[in-house]
């Protein structure tokens, strides 16, 4: 069924000018006098034929004057045609209000009894409906969900709203608000309101920007349900600090909580930190009134694989949530480097490799584990446990092998590369060109001009990159120390990062994402041949900072996550089923998509599972041998109860020539183009109706000349 609405319906009021041209037909309407002639009687019936056309092209010409003002009074009223059941939007249709309940359920609504007030403010918002009325019922946290559609069925909807309960998720009202705006504005009923039921968090409308505002057909109602006085006391844990990821034979890792004191009273707390589900820590915590104060606990990690924690805030307050949070240390054993040498020799000096595995293994204590190969004795399982692989003048390499590269890059992994002495520029761009952060150039010899010249060094360093921040402490080491003799000129680096430059200003060292992983490149070579990089204190550092960085690169993995917010897992190649494990125990089939990843000039797909998580805590998704971890937290802002009033959302909403009533309660709002105008402007009604009334027009133009004609 459809239905005809028009956006201008006062416009329709103008239709009453269609009268005008009967009324003057009547009155000038006169019978003329009959006088007889009796030398034209023969006449008499040809007269009577005239009379009769005359009068019918009259009437017709009435009745063309009276469809084009009617015609123009129906195109300025601009219709437009509403489909009853587009969308799904026809259920129950025929009353004359259609009411959209919006049921905050974040979890601020947990405190006190403000869920079930809600509860009760939304059913009878229901029983205020009149036969026939319709209503579709959302809850909303960080999003909305429709929890019932548009139905007349008024004890549908009331059981629907008897279900509901808060949750663990933070609260967005202004994009809850926007989206319900949507679903509501094209309904056909000829009232339509929104009621918002909620504790007014101020928090919740945070996110608005001023981008969008309300349609002058709706009105919008709130139901405060957090009562009068003052917010309710919290004490809460606001924010987590953890490394993402931590090497088993490394120093000890801090772990951090910040705490804040909501109340307006001095408070004394304890927190206490659970490891993989075992206390390692606790603590008194003095917090003044209004403060936020970070505490922190070191650790070290003494077994490999993922490891969960919690932080439980032992605090007497209103809102419990808040009390405990969750995080995820990924636990690597050492590092894995695949040293790749393409100049072995006897003498290290000239030896590419050389220096570069004793760089990330010094000693037993390292957290790298570095595995020299020759590109001649590449196996195809060598990648698989490595992070890092480092190209140290490597000239050739198997068709098979270099794909492999190409793939681990593309798929994370970090690659180093050291042109040296034997490297020709042209193989080199052939075989890495896809995946290395440039092209070489030629080679250059600094002491060709300047025989006593010791060489070029580094002029320029970017100390804000992670590579290199550790330079810019004192006592780290001078770059300005190292002498290149021999260096490569670079070319194609402007979707690279510049990290170092030689002081003649070329580039030095580059860093360039490729797919999900990381390339870097020296522009000399790792052999005492082309330099004395080897030799000098910034080596060792220099180098495993790279490789430090591309690892963590390699094996990052979002694992803090936020209640209500999507997530997406990588398996590992060949998964086809996953299963959740929810915090309590819940058990649940995740689907299994493949989905295309586009790297170096190369294509594959991964196998990804996505799944929601609904409650705070450790979430696991198993595929196979493969487990992985992920803390669902609230959203931290929930933690602040303050509140705002209706009016103040009546204000943001109204400030683009809006208005309110005196309470501020009920508002109504010009938007800058409504659904209803959108489907007049596609469906051109008025515009159709214009061009009839111009072809009526141009008809009543050429019958009027003809009568007149004939007259």
């Amino acid at each position: 069924m459809t239905a005809v609405e028009f956006l201008n319906p006062w416009y329709l009021t103008g239709g009453l000018a269609a009268l005008v041209p009967l009324l003057m037909y009547l009155a000038q309407r006169h019978r003329a006098k009959r006088v007889v002639f009796g030398s034209v009687w023969f006449l008499r019936d040809l007269a009577k034929r005239i009379v009769r056309r005359r009068r019918a092209s009259e009437l017709l010409l009435l009745v063309l004057r009276t469809m084009i003002v009617a015609v123009i009074a129906l195109a300025f009223a601009r219709p437009l045609l509403l489909s009853k059941s587009a969308a799904g939007r026809g259920g129950g249709a025929g009353g004359l209000k259609a009411r959209a309940i919006l049921l905050d359920t974040s979890a601020s609504m947990a405190v006190g009894g403000r869920m079930r007030a809600a509860r009760k403010a939304a059913i009878d918002a229901i029983d205020r409906l009149a036969p026939g009325d319709v209503v579709a019922v959302y809850t909303f946290g960080s999003g909305p969900t429709t929890l019932i559609g548009w139905t007349s069925d008024q004890a549908a909807a009331r059981t629907a709203v008897e279900s509901v309960r808060p949750t663990d998720q933070g609260s967005d009202l202004s994009e809850a608000l926007r989206r319900v705006q949507a679903d509501i504005i094209d309904r056909i009923e000829p009232d339509k309101d929104i009621l918002v039921v909620s504790d007014m968090q101020a928090a919740s409308w945070a996110d608005y920007r001023g981008d969008w505002a309300m349609s002058q057909t709706l009105s919008l109602s709130f139901a405060d349900v957090a009562g009068d006085g003052a917010p309710p006391a919290n004490i809460g844990i606001t924010q987590v600090s953890v490394p993402h990821s931590s090497v088993l034979g490394s120093a000890q890792d801090t772990v951090s909580a910040r705490l804040h004191n909501f109340t307006s009273k001095d408070q004394t707390v304890r927190l206490r930190l659970e490891l993989r589900g075992k206390q390692v820590g606790d603590r008194s915590i003095p917090l003044p009134a209004g403060a936020s104060q970070v505490v922190s606990f070191s650790h070290n990690f003494t077994r490999a694989g993922e490891a969960d924690g919690r932080f439980v805030l032992e605090a007497q307050d209103d809102y419990p949530p808040d009390n405990q949070a969750f995080f995820v240390v990924a636990v690597q054993p050492k590092i894995q480097v695949l040293v790749v040498n393409g100049s072995p020799s006897q003498d290290p000096k000239v030896d590419s490799g050389y220096y570069l595995v004793r760089a990330f293994s010094p000693s037993a204590e390292s957290i790298f584990q570095a595995k020299e190969v020759l590109p001649s004795g590449w196996r195809a399982d060598d990648l698989d446990a490595a992070a890092v692989v480092a190209l140290s003048d490597v000239t050739e390499l198997s068709s098979r092998a270099l794909e492999r590269l190409k793939a681990f890059v593309n798929r994370g992994g970090g690659v180093l590369f050291f042109p040296g002495g034997k490297t020709d520029p042209k193989t080199f761009n052939r075989l890495f060109g896809e995946i290395a952060p440039c092209r070489l150039e030629k080679r250059v010899n600094s002491r060709d001009e300047d025989k006593s010249f010791e060489g070029v060094v580094v002029g320029e360093l970017n100390l804000q990159h992670p590579i290199l921040q550790l330079f810019a402490q004192p006592h780290h080491g001078d770059f300005g120390t190292v002498h290149f003799k021999q260096y490569y000129t670079l070319s194609d680096s402007q979707a690279s990062t510049v990290l170092a430059r030689f002081e003649n200003k070329r580039p030095a060292v580059l860093v360039k994402r490729v797919g999900k992983g990381t390339s870097v490149l020296v522009a000399s070579g790792a052999s005492q041949e082309m330099n004395d990089f080897s030799l000098r204190g910034v080596f060792v550092p220099f180098v495993q900072e790279a490789a430090r960085f591309q690892a963590a690169a390699s094996g990052r993995r979002i694992s803090d996550v936020t209640v209500g917010s999507e997530v997406q897992v990588e398996l590992p190649t060949g998964t086809d089923t996953a299963r959740l494990v929810r915090p309590g125990g819940e058990e649940a089939d995740l689907a299994v998509e493949k989905r295309p990843v586009h790297g170096a000039n190369q294509s594959f797909t991964v196998p990804v599972a996505t799944f929601l998580p609904t409650t705070a805590g450790i979430h696991r998704v198993r595929a196979g041998k493969s487990e992985f971890l992920f803390a669902a937290n609230g959203d931290p802002r929930e933690s602040d109860l303050r509140r705002m009033k209706s009016d103040e959302i009546a204000a943001a909403l109204t400030s683009q020539r809006g208005v309110t009533d005196e309470a501020g309660a009920i508002l109504r709002v010009v938007a800058r183009k409504t659904r209803r105008e959108e489907i007049e402007s596609s469906q051109r009604l008025g515009w159709y109706l214009l061009l009839a009334a111009a072809a009526l027009l141009l008809g009543e133009m050429v019958l009027a000349d003809r009568v007149t004609v004939r007259d």
